[in-house]
């Protein structure tokens, strides 16, 4: 009887870890969050450790520069100020291992400028 018995708990606890490892693990997609627009600045998180990183910005202005060993950056345009009264402002980042992600900051509703 206790044979019977720590078989079956034996087949219901491999079954349970089966299933377990199984299931899809859950990877975060890298993203990009905007700290800054008077000289813009952007964090990046969840790309690969030490992954080579290039942020370009559709105004024109680009910089390369490594992730840390958590997949973490932080990417500062020191002479790229953002007028978001002007239009659409894009940035992208685009890692060495495929990494990518994509920020749009839209346009804002500004008042018009005083004469």
């Amino acid at each position: 009887m206790l044979r019977l018995l720590g078989a079956t708990l034996l087949v219901v606890a491999l079954a349970a870890g089966t299933g377990a490892a199984a299931r899809p693990s859950t990877v975060a997609t890298p993203s990009l969050r905007l700290v800054s627009t008077q000289l813009l600045q952007v964090k990046g998180a969840h790309f690969a450790g030490g992954e080579r990183i290039r942020v370009r910005v559709s105004l024109g202005s680009a910089l390369s520069l490594r992730a840390s060993s958590s997949g973490a950056f932080g990417a500062k345009f020191r002479t790229l100020f953002v007028d978001l009264c002007n239009g659409d402002v894009t940035v992208r980042a685009d890692g060495s291992d495929g990494s990518t992600a994509r920020l749009k900051l839209p346009k804002r509703q500004c008042p018009p400028a005083l004469s």
